[in-house]
């Protein structure tokens, strides 16, 4: 459970890393 929900909370970080950087360069 603990490593399930980890796993979704990187993985939303990763997202919203992207699209910042998206966000930034275009």
């Amino acid at each position: 459970m603990f490593l399930q929900g980890n796993e979704t909370v990187l993985h939303v970080a990763k997202t919203l890393v992207l699209t910042t950087n998206n966000f930034l360069h275009t």
